[in-house]
């Protein structure tokens, strides 16, 4: 057992990014291209970008035009040497239905039709599109490396849990499905972790010019990557305060933010009136206004529809696990909040409070673009950014009686979700396609 020891202090964040790159490749492998909700519009994103141009804000075929660029930047320079930009041939199903209680079978879960020369060995804008699929699988491994740190940064005598948080944030089916996909939530899940980690890292410290500098360039390359990372953002900004009341720091922090991210707000501005972009977005869909009445039934639907979206809903959420995704929600709420409890009566509250912040400011901003858009996009992976957090928090209450348990319990766990997501994507998502 010394092995899975030294392993977890040494290589462990090697080891989980190797296994979570390797079963989103796998996943990818297998989910054919366009399967995934509004793929098809993040790869139109990125192959504008590699042509040299943002695409249209005003046209019904770049619904993510309103998106800010880091993502498809990163997803350009990196397939740019390997492959052109091409343009994208796939063709509507006509069969297909958006039904989770349709046939398991391809005629009817696919959205596209897949002909043989979307196989291997691949050319043009499939090859192009696998590229970008790899690009995100590395997203998702970063995730994970940075979800090991934070924990072992924040629970250091309770090494059970460092790989069981890594595998929390990057290997739940549903983070593996989104992080195989050509956009850009597997860079918003990837950045998230990566502000938690150094909000742990920088949390004892004395802000100084420097860590105030980076925080904030941390912070706006988080405002340019989605706008659900603004709680995040904000919590790097307001570090210095947080830790030794140094307003003055924080200053310095937001304005180096808002310097990275306001040449885009500025041009989303002067071309829609909207710095956010988000008005443009709903003009382009009919379907999106706001709800009439914001009833009880309103938010049960809702919170019906982002649990199992958020448990087992893949392809075209038209791919349903048989969970119960209720339940297991109502179950993670719980010991979230039992950790947010626990972490007001410890010493390093702040911490704690911080993050739980974080979760309630995006569980708010959540509900308010639920009420914006009539409830029709309660949809579990909006709120992925949160993983870590969610983890971190769900982990408190047990990270004292759990730093006598060997670090292989937690390698254990790590195998069964490992083995979860090899069965479900054998079993349930390989036979529809």
């Amino acid at each position: 057992m010394h092995g899975f020891k030294r392993i977890t202090q040494g290589g462990g964040p090697l080891v989980c990014a190797l296994l979570v790159f390797s079963m989103a490749a796998l996943w990818s492998a297998i989910v054919p291209l366009g399967e995934a909700p509004d793929e098809p519009e993040h790869f139109a994103y990125v192959n504008a970008v590699m042509e040299g141009h943002f695409p249209s804000l005003t046209m019904p075929t770049s619904r993510e035009a309103f998106q800010p660029p880091l993502a498809y930047l990163v997803d350009a320079v990196a397939a740019r040497p390997f492959s052109p930009p091409s343009p994208t041939h796939l063709k509507v199903n006509p069969a297909a239905s958006l039904d989770p209680g349709a046939p398991l079978a391809r005629a009817f879960k696919a959205r596209f039709v897949h002909p043989p020369d979307q196989d291997y060995p691949w050319s043009g804008w499939v090859r192009l599109w696998h590229l970008l699929r790899v690009v995100s699988a590395a997203w998702l491994a970063f995730a994970a490396v940075m979800a090991f740190l934070a924990a072992r940064r924040l629970f250091p005598r309770s090494p059970v849990l460092w790989p069981v948080i890594a595998a929390a944030t990057a290997l739940l089916p549903q983070e593996i499905f989104i992080g195989m996909t050509v956009s850009n939530d597997p860079a918003t899940i990837g950045m998230a972790a990566l502000a938690v980690w150094f909000a742990a890292l920088m949390w004892r410290r004395a802000p100084s010019t420097r860590s105030a500098l980076l925080g904030g360039m941390l912070a706006g390359l988080l405002m340019l990557t989605k706008l659900s990372l603004l709680p995040f953002a904000l919590l790097l900004v307001s570090l210095p305060v947080f830790s030794r009341r140094r307003w003055d720091k924080s200053a310095l922090s937001t304005l180096m933010a808002l310097l990275i991210w306001s040449p885009w707000a500025l041009r989303l501005w002067y071309q829609t009136g909207d710095p956010t972009g988000l008005r443009a977005n709903m003009d382009l869909h009919p379907t999106l206004r706001p709800a009439s009445h914001l009833t009880l039934g309103f938010w049960h639907a809702a919170f019906a529809t982002t649990s199992a979206s958020l448990w087992g809903r893949f392809g075209w959420m038209n791919i349903a696990l048989p969970v119960p995704d209720g339940r297991a929600t109502a179950l993670l709420i719980a010991l979230m909040s039992l950790g947010i409890v626990v972490g007001l009566i410890r010493p390093d509250r702040l911490v704690w409070t911080a993050l739980a912040g974080v979760i309630i400011v995006t569980i708010g901003a959540w509900l308010q673009y639920l009420a914006s858009v009539g409830g029709s996009a309660a949809q579990g992976r909006l709120l992925m950014a949160c993983a870590l957090p969610v983890a971190l928090l769900s982990a408190l209450p047990f990270a004292g009686p759990l730093e006598r348990v060997p670090a292989w319990i937690g390698w254990l766990v790590v195998v069964v979700a490992v083995a979860v997501d090899s069965y479900l994507l054998f079993w349930l998502i390989g036979p529809a396609y």
